[in-house]
């Protein structure tokens, strides 16, 4: 292969090591880098193909960065320029880029938190969009990556990781991380109401060095019920499983059903939809720049209009046609992808099949709907229809939980648009576009902030706590 070194800027070889607790970057050599693109290059390479987050073999390897690119890595020779007889083009790049090695036991959440797209979630490509700059991120080991970037943005990722970690180089030019910041964690909590529990549980917390920095509590007359939801911050050594052992004491004498939750970690969601595509759109938006305290680890649909736009999001598409005679096998194949990803909400983003009785009691309070009608009017099909029908000045959105009964689950969050006699029920359709995805993404963060509570048919939602809706990224 030709040296088109002349190519490329002069090697950019930074002499500063990042080191901190449990996080080492340094620099990453390789010897040899070819990009190799073509309609069948992932069938046509004889390497083993290295892709997110399998680990890669040792000896030469190639990374997969989309369907028709690959970079091999210390790879046999190759002839540069058009390959005609395998429909290949070839190109040396071991002089464009530069690599990094991110290793020790919070490499990889280190990396999640400069991360585009969710690592949680397998994908074919190691592409990224890493510390707001375009990379490759690969594993070479257990807890030891690969982050590569173009030689034209090296300097400006080592200014990002050196911003990123907000330290200034040592004397030795060593970088040290203090892992000075505080763990965030809620406490929920529903009981039977009586005297002492708001005291009971601030005291608790107090003793365990912690600093409450929100609350939120409701005392409902009619059913005797308490809630209530407290943010703080851990400023002592204490985990989620020395908190949650010490306030078993706490909790038995009130009767007490409580949860902890680390608020850093983001609830694993499924999303369905079938041929209406503006919630999802606006869910995988807000999902990309971390606007929702949600992972999306699979979207389910029983058509293929979306499977494109899912792909290229990185995350797995699964196809599953439902109709009357084969519904029980598709609702178990449904379930299946929710257990085997992980995920704790199932979100009905304009999917419109019905779902079973065994499986809405299965998931009770852990599937949302978003429904296009102000509820409890117009419920069932074409409200929109029905709403011009009645003539009414004011459409709306309804985002509930699922039960048996049609539309009848407990309402998380509601709004409305004004609408006027001129208007059509097409044009009722695109005016609740909007609504209804604003809706069902405040439903959303409501639920996976922990912020909504079954009370009956009715939820109590308290109001998100100060900095919960600032997105990790501008867009």
């Amino acid at each position: 292969m030709r040296n088109d070194s002349h190519k490329w800027d002069k090697p950019f070889s930074p002499a500063a090591t990042l080191r901190g607790e449990g996080i080492v970057i340094s620099n990453l050599p390789f010897w040899q880098l070819c990009l190799v693109s073509g309609p069948r290059v992932r069938e046509q390479i004889r390497l083993p193909l290295v892709s997110w987050p399998e680990p890669a073999p040792g000896g030469p390897y190639a990374i997969s960065l989309r369907r028709d690119r690959v970079i091999e890595v210390d790879g046999p020779p190759r002839p540069e320029g058009w390959d005609e007889a395998q429909a290949l083009a070839v190109s040396d790049v071991t002089d464009g880029y530069h690599g990094f090695i991110v290793e020790g036991p919070q490499a990889l959440a280190f990396l999640k938190k400069g991360a585009e797209l969710s690592l949680a979630v397998g994908s074919l490509s190691a592409a990224r969009l890493m510390f707001g700059l375009p990379a490759i991120l690969y594993r070479l080991t257990e807890d030891r990556y690969a982050l590569i970037f173009t030689r034209a943005h090296a300097d400006a990722a080592w200014l990002a990781l050196n911003s990123y970690l907000n330290q200034q180089p040592a004397a030795d030019g060593s970088i040290f991380i203090e892992d000075d910041m505080m763990t965030s964690y809620c406490l929920t909590v529903t009981c039977r109401s009586t005297r002492g529990i708001v005291a009971a549980i601030s005291t608790y917390l107090a003793s365990k060095g912690c600093n409450l920095t929100d609350s939120s509590q409701f005392d409902d007359a009619e059913t005797g019920m308490f809630f209530m939801r407290v943010s703080f911050v851990s400023e002592g050594e204490v985990g989620l499983a020395d908190l949650k052992e010490g306030f078993e004491t706490v909790a038995q004498p009130f009767g007490i059903d409580f949860a902890f939750h680390d608020e850093a970690t983001k609830m694993k969601t499924v999303i369905m939809v079938s041929r209406f595509g503006h919630c999802l759109n606006d869910l995988l938006y807000r999902w990309r720049i971390g606007a929702l305290p949600i992972d999306i680890v699979a979207v389910v649909s029983n058509h293929l209009d979306y499977q494109k736009v899912v792909v290229n999001h990185d995350i797995p598409f699964h196809h599953i046609s439902v109709t009357k005679d084969n519904k029980p096998e598709a609702e178990a194949r449904i379930m299946k992808v929710v257990e085997e990803a992980g995920a704790e909400l199932i979100v009905l983003a304009r999917y419109m099949q019905i779902l079973s009785d065994e499986m809405c009691q299965k998931m009770s309070g852990r599937i949302i709907n978003i429904h296009h009608s102000f509820l409890p009017s117009f419920k069932g099909a074409n409200p929109y229809k029905q709403a011009h029908a009645r003539g009414v000045k004011l459409i709306g959105a309804t985002s509930h939980y699922v039960t048996a009964d049609l539309d009848e689950g407990p309402i998380i969050e509601q709004d409305t648009v004004r609408v006027t006699h001129a208007q059509s029920p097409e044009d009722y359709v695109s005016l609740g576009r909007d609504v209804e995805s604003q809706v069902l993404a405040r439903a959303i963060h409501a639920h996976a902030s922990r912020r909504s509570f079954l009370n009956g048919n009715k939820t109590v939602v308290f109001p998100a706590s100060p900095g919960s809706y600032s997105s990790e990224r501008m867009g």
